[in-house]
């Protein structure tokens, strides 16, 4: 039987149909909304660590750029040199000018990882605000009809799409990435200047790593129905369409 509506009257099927509409769009944003925010929630937890170990390597090497103790050092060095063996001065200054240069670019990476890494922390910090505003929209029981409701929603829904959030939200984790790949650059340029066997062995590995990473990006643009698909591998597959309709 139906039940008394709005001014005492049943309810329509049409009625019935906005409420059931009503409720897939409700269930349909909860879904959404809540598998963004467990993303945003890992990615969160990922980059906080990230910029955790970037910032011990960071507070190590930094003294470096100011290069005040090494300059008194070698000056000293090369005073005691230009005394006893003044053939060897110019080696000196030449060896403490590359470290210098070395120093400034290790600097230089992991300075621009810890950036990255943590701008990755804000995008997550304002998606899951826009998240929030945008369930608070959706997903809220009010007073509308359902019809008012389904409106409403579709409204902010648009809005949703037309501002990309969840492009954003998608491509955050590449910007993570790059900043993983510059802490790696840092780190084999670092051990290059210390120990030619460790060297080896870290750029063996970090090697292995960007393969891989490269492998699982590229193929996707040349394998129809390849299941390794990401953001970073779908922007290569647009770039090489660009380049193939110039070309």
């Amino acid at each position: 039987m139906w039940s008394l509506g709005e001014n005492g009257a049943a309810p329509s099927e049409q009625d019935d149909s906005w409420v059931g509409c009503a409720k897939a769009t409700r269930a349909f944003d909860k879904e959404m909304v809540g598998s963004l925010r467990g993303d945003m929630d890992t990615l969160l937890v990922f980059a906080s660590l990230f910029s955790a170990v970037v910032t011990a390597f960071v507070i190590e090497s930094y003294p470096g750029l100011s290069g005040t103790s090494s300059a008194d050092s070698s000056a000293a060095l090369i005073q005691l040199l230009l005394l006893r063996e003044p053939e060897r001065t110019a080696t000196i200054a030449a060896s403490s000018s590359a470290a210098s240069t070395s120093s400034i670019w290790i600097n230089g990476l992991w300075f621009s990882s810890l950036v990255l890494s943590l701008n990755t922390v804000l995008g997550a910090v304002l998606v899951k605000q826009w998240l929030g505003e945008y369930e608070l929209v959706t997903c809220s029981t009010t007073r509308a009809s359902p019809r008012e409701q389904v409106a409403l929603r579709q409204l902010t829904f648009d809005s949703f799409g037309r501002w990309r959030v969840a492009t954003i939200a998608e491509y955050l984790p590449v910007q993570l990435i790059c900043a993983l790949f510059l802490f790696f650059a840092g780190l084999v340029w670092l051990v290059w200047t210390l120990n030619a066997v460790v060297a080896i062995v870290t750029s063996a590995l970090v090697g292995i790593s960007t393969l891989f990473f490269l492998s699982t990006t590229l193929l996707p643009s040349f394998f129809d129905l390849c299941a390794l698909c990401s953001p970073q591998s779908w922007l290569c597959f647009y770039l090489s369409r660009r380049i193939r309709r110039i070309f």
